[in-house]
């Protein structure tokens, strides 16, 4: 009848215990060791495929405990020896009623939990009744219900474990693992390599980031091919960021690989909404071995890799002791530039934007100048260095402020009473908004007369940005406020794609004025463009008027509006004013 019993209940409980009568047959044998060992409940014999300690001890009552068998035999070794016996079980079972014991196995934990409490009831002379079964099972089932919170805390802490160290998306390194395994590096030489992509937000932008993360994820995969040998590292450092470290690589090898990945990049992806195309840019470093961490071989090729992007994109560039000296100097006028900001220090000055037809100043474009320790640092410089450290909308709204100042005052000079100032604004900046939300104010304020403001953007950053710039400069124009195109013809985009976004004014690069003069081909290609973007009545300017024969050709072409250092030099927006008065427009 006991027998009939235990074998209806217990196997509701899910353990690894199983218990031997003194006759040899097995009253119980948990759920899970049936499943991992093939047994049946039945007669019970000293035979398996793998190891298991079948050493009995005599309790009182002639009851025979059995001891553990185990699924995971090296568990159960420590130092390679028996570690956990019956010897030491008893002694843990003697020592108190409950026992906690933490070894890296769940299935090892729980055959010692299960057994110990029965040789506890052994060793208090319970007798394996009814009622003794009645107390097991509770005591069983608590057991396994710890077990299996136990194990949701492993797999959790597995899970975060991982998260911490990977990347969730490409699978990869994240920054974290790669600052483990890196120090884990035997002492030698190191190459890195830094990957960025390039456009990849025009990508992201257009496809969407579903697609965009789908695309980085067979980036990720890519570069992995690329990199076959088991202690090359590669990371990714988040965005369109990738960082790779080559033990051992010499300088031939590292310049191979990089090459094989700007290839390798460059063949068309396949997405779930199509072809997507991309390219790098990539800067490389190596050291002997004396490098201090691995933040500086990050920050070398990081600085490579941004040399890189200068020079044009989709290019591997070499870290060497002059981009050192660069790095040192950037980070001092980083330092200097944002006092700067903070302290009002930043100058405007004032370019002249002509109307020929008229003979009348028909704009001023507002440039940032600044001048560190009496030197005049180059605006491309210090601008460049404002968007890394995130100063472009601080700058910005500095600008703004100077063109509602030279408005005020220009009212009263007949000659600057009609004209119209532009800013230069990143496009980042006029994503995120935040110009647009100081302009709202100083318009709604009455501050400012928005029908003389103009915000230009570089055609690059605007085309990268076209569906989130498209939003703010809905509201530049519900506020009243004009947007140019500004370096037309430096980037990539078509005309077409140009003439998508709603523009105001568009303004040639100096390079088409440049080329115009000196090629038909060119006259006529902007000859079409003037002539569509008049159809949209976007007004053109052209840039970079350095000479008579560039403006004879603007004429030609019928531009709008000349700028240049042969029509006005820039000049402090206090000189602006005289300069009007006595402006006389070239024959």
């Amino acid at each position: 009848m006991m027998l009939a019993f235990t074998v209806a209940v217990w196997p509701q409980v899910n353990s690894n215990l199983f218990i031997v009568w003194m006759s040899g047959y097995a009253i119980w044998i948990g759920i899970t060791f049936l499943a991992h060992s093939g047994r049946i409940l039945g007669k019970w014999r000293d035979r398996y495929e793998t190891p298991i300690l079948v050493n009995m001890i005599s309790a009182s009552r002639g009851i025979w405990i059995c001891g553990i068998a185990l699924t995971n035999w090296p568990a159960f070794i420590q130092g390679g020896e028996f570690f956990w016996t019956l010897t030491t079980l008893w002694a843990i079972a003697l020592a108190a009623q409950t026992i906690m014991v933490t070894v890296g196995n769940d299935y090892f934990i729980q055959a010692i939990l299960a057994t110990a409490i029965v040789m506890m009831a052994a060793t208090r002379q319970w007798q394996i009744s009814i009622g003794t079964i009645f107390f097991l099972i509770p005591a069983i089932k608590a057991l396994d219900s710890a077990r299996q919170v136990r194990m949701n805390e492993v797999k959790l802490r597995t899970t975060l474990t991982y998260q911490a160290r990977y990347d969730g998306l490409t699978g990869l390194l994240n920054r974290v693992g790669i600052e483990e395994q890196f120090s884990e590096l035997p002492p030698g030489p190191l190459a890195a390599m830094f990957v960025d992509l390039d456009r990849f937000k025009e990508v992201n932008d257009r496809l969407g980031h579903t697609m965009g993360d789908e695309l980085l994820e067979q980036v990720g995969q890519r570069v992995q091919d690329v990199i076959q040998h088991r202690s090359h590292l590669l990371a990714r450092l988040g965005g369109d960021e990738f960082f790779l470290v080559l033990p051992g690589c010499p300088l031939r090898d590292l310049l191979a690989i990089s090459d094989t990945i700007l290839n390798t990049l460059e063949q068309p992806f396949t997405l779930t909404s199509g072809q997507a195309y991309i390219s790098a840019s990539i800067g490389t470093a190596t050291t002997s071995g004396d490098i201090a961490n691995l933040e500086q071989l990050i920050r070398d090729a990081d600085q490579a890799m941004y040399r890189a992007k200068e020079a044009g994109r989709r290019r591997v560039i070499y870290y060497d002791q002059s981009l050192r000296q660069d790095a040192q100097e950037r980070l001092g006028l980083e330092s200097s530039l944002r006092q700067a900001v903070a302290e009002n220090k930043i100058v405007a000055w004032g370019q002249p934007i002509i109307n020929y037809q008229t003979g009348t100043i028909a704009k001023v474009e507002l440039l940032a100048r600044w001048k560190l320790d009496q030197k005049n640092i180059p605006p491309d410089l210090f601008i460049s260095i404002a968007a890394n450290i995130g100063l472009t909308s601080d700058i910005a709204r500095f600008m703004v402020n100077q063109a509602q100042k030279s408005l005020e005052k220009w009212k009263k000079i007949p000659a600057l009473k009609e004209t119209c100032i532009t800013v230069n604004v990143e496009a980042q900046d006029l994503v995120e908004g935040l110009v647009v939300d100081y302009l709202e104010n100083l318009v709604f304020t009455e501050q400012i007369d928005p029908a003389k403001l103009i915000l230009e953007i570089t055609e690059r950053g605007l085309i990268e940005a076209e569906s989130k710039a498209r939003f703010q400069i809905d509201r530049l124009h519900t506020l009243g406020v004009r947007v140019a195109i500004d370096d037309f013809g430096a980037g990539y985009s078509s005309l077409r794609s140009v003439m998508t976004l709603p523009v105001d004014l568009l303004k040639f690069d100096r390079s088409l004025v440049a080329g115009a003069t000196q090629d038909q081909r060119m006259q006529n290609v902007l000859s079409a463009m003037v002539e569509m973007a008049s159809s949209f009545k976007i007004t053109v300017i052209g840039e970079g008027i350095e000479k008579p024969e560039d403006i004879e050709v603007m004429k030609q072409l019928k531009v709008h509006l000349l700028q240049g250092f042969y029509c006005a030099n820039p000049m402090p927006l206090k000189e602006v004013s005289n300069f009007a008065k006595e402006f006389l427009p070239h024959d």
